[in-house]
């Protein structure tokens, strides 16, 4: 029996128990939101990035976006002024789209759904077929701020969604070409 996760550890986490365990690099993903952190405060010393019931933090990040979810409106209901806490997080989940949008959030780092839904039926085909399945993702990310926000929405309905995921599905030729399968409209319209 062929057991395969994705997206539940670290590339390097070798620990699963399954017959194949395909990681995403948390730990690049963690890196790149510091540095944004960084960035946004403008000095690595000026950075004091902690959230316990203290005003004086001026960063907040969360490894995953649901955690953000519960921790903006934790800041709201603290009293602690958004504008002066610089909040990111990790996923592009289209819920934390909406708070870049609404200006509740400063980033999020997206990744793509669909690109990883790829990699994860390419795996098991590998599988099954004999051939070596790649552990490391090797999916974009990518930082979705104020900047452009809108590039991340349903034109048609202005709301966020995991079809509009930054990467313009710049993946599928690839796979097309790779499986021989024509993949056009495949993440047309996913709800989230």
């Amino acid at each position: 029996m062929y057991v395969q996760d994705i997206h539940g550890s670290d590339v390097s986490d070798t620990s699963s128990p399954a017959t194949a365990s395909v990681g995403c690099d948390y730990e690049r993903a963690g890196e790149l939101m510091a540095m944004k952190i960084i960035d946004e405060v403008g000095s690595p010393k000026d950075v004091n990035c902690l959230v316990v019931a203290d005003d004086s933090y001026n960063g907040l990040l969360t490894y995953y976006d649901n955690m953000c979810l519960y921790a903006v409106p934790a800041l709201q209901e603290l009293g602690i002024d958004l504008d002066s806490v610089t909040i990111g997080s990790f996923n592009g989940n289209p819920g934390l789209v909406d708070y870049v949008k609404n200006g509740n959030m400063d980033f999020d780092l997206g990744e793509s759904i669909g690109w990883a839904a790829c990699h994860a039926a390419d795996c098991m085909a590998r599988h099954f077929a004999g051939k070596k399945v790649h552990n490391d993702s090797g999916f974009a990310m990518y930082f979705i701020d104020s900047g452009n926000v809108n590039d991340y929405l349903d034109p048609d309905t202005g709301k966020a969604s995991y079809s509009y995921d930054g990467v313009q599905n710049i993946y599928l030729p690839g796979y097309r070409k790779l499986w021989g399968v024509d993949l056009k409209g495949v993440f047309d319209k996913v709800e989230s």
